[in-house]
């Protein structure tokens, strides 16, 4: 953590709860010493691009399913430093379990995802993964690259070993627990942006301008009306040809 100044020191954990319960801006705890966030990271378009992009494809992959995915606003308890940071996306599996004496600081988290920026790879892939190391319940650390397609997936063997698997364009991570396929490429599928410093070929989309081929979500489509016959049987009246049942679902 030599890189960045602490903005307090021998700061308890009762102590730094209170001071980011007020501040207009997140911090992290490492090692009693209190962080900013913002300079640490040095956010991009890029980075809270992927971010979301990660987020996206999490959730859509474990739907139905008992986990829960966070976003960079979710606390983690990382014993080893008795420290407190945002990953930029955490997973869960069933109750959220908080640090005693906190209501918003898990401690069980199953998967970590760190979006790699230039301010931060140094401490990602050295201190902070020695600290998530610390965490029982942790079993997946994925690193995801800004500068070009990479998806570094860490997993946790029986002997608590941490095995390293690297995926790049084409394709795809899977995790084991839970169980999910992550493709490289939908990760990395970025309209094009001169101010994009990814290595990545730019996805063929249409403009913003453009009217989506499909019926928006928005507004259901019309219902059917049912039809009459055009003819009725000698003697009886005509008969209405109901229509088959239309479901709505988002």
């Amino acid at each position: 953590m030599n890189a960045w100044t602490a903005v307090r020191t021998e700061v308890s954990l009762e102590e730094y709860l209170a001071l980011e319960d007020a501040a207009d801006e997140k911090h992290i705890l490492w090692g009693g010493e209190v962080y900013p966030v913002v300079a640490m990271a040095g956010g991009s378009f890029d980075h809270d691009t992927l971010c979301a992009n990660v987020i996206a494809e999490l959730v859509v992959g474990l739907r139905g399913r008992p986990y829960r995915v966070a976003t960079s606003d979710q606390r983690v308890w990382v014993p080893r430093k008795k420290g407190i940071v945002y990953p930029d996306t955490t997973v869960y599996c069933g109750h959220a379990e908080a640090r005693p004496g906190t209501t918003s600081v898990l401690t069980n988290p199953l998967l970590l995802v760190e979006v790699l920026s230039e301010g931060t790879e140094l401490f990602d892939r050295g201190e902070k993964f020695e600290g998530y190391r610390s965490i029982p319940s942790l079993r997946h650390y994925v690193m995801v690259s800004t500068t070009h397609p990479l998806v570094e997936h860490y997993a946790r063997g029986e002997d608590d070993a941490w095995v390293l698997r690297a995926y790049g364009s084409g394709e795809t991570a899977r995790i084991v627990d839970p169980d999910i396929a992550l493709s490289v490429d939908a990760l990395y599928t970025l309209p094009p942006d001169a101010a994009s410093r990814i290595r990545v070929a730019p996805a063929r989309l249409p403009p913003c301008s453009a009217r989506p081929a499909t019926t928006s979500l928005s507004a259901p489509p019309p219902r059917p009306r049912p039809v009459r016959s055009s003819s009725a049987s000698r003697g009886g009246r005509a008969r209405a040809v109901r229509s088959a049942r239309v479901i709505w679902s988002t």
